[in-house]
């Protein structure tokens, strides 16, 4: 289709959410108290166990925000032309050597983090190499 990864993503996750919240209104719609099975009491019409909403708050947030905010500067970077000018360095400097590339991401990862050197290695190289070729092996 085209469209980035994460709208499939967030359309599953908003299909989840319809569903599980759809079946929850269903629930407490028939009316008579619910009883919360894990603690046995009561429970009001507006909590919803085992809900998206539940499964959001349980997250951690700070986590999901660190690799959002990574994979979006690796994102700016790309678009900014940055990340292809950095693989035709890159390139030049070692050939098409895959060893002698990897080895200088390698190096480059000493200094950056490996989550957005994968996501950079994905963006400088995935429309020109093949997905079979040993950069991508010796990269994961």
């Amino acid at each position: 289709t085209g469209l980035p990864p994460y709208l499939g993503m967030l359309l599953a996750l908003g299909i989840l959410w319809f569903v599980t919240d759809t079946v929850a209104f269903q629930r407490f719609a028939g009316g008579g108290p619910q009883i919360d099975l894990a603690e046995g009491t009561p429970r009001s019409a507006g909590s919803h166990g085992g809900s998206v909403v539940d499964a959001l708050h349980q997250m951690d947030l700070t986590g999901l925000l660190f690799f959002a905010g990574v994979l979006l500067a690796v994102g700016a970077l790309d678009t900014a032309g940055v990340l292809e000018r950095y693989a035709k360095f890159l390139v030049r400097l070692c050939g098409n050597s895959p060893v002698l590339i990897c080895s200088l991401l390698g190096v480059s990862s000493a200094v950056v983090d490996n989550v957005p050197l994968v996501q950079a290695a994905i963006n400088m190289f995935g429309a020109t190499v093949p997905m079979n070729d040993p950069l991508w092996q010796l990269v994961a």
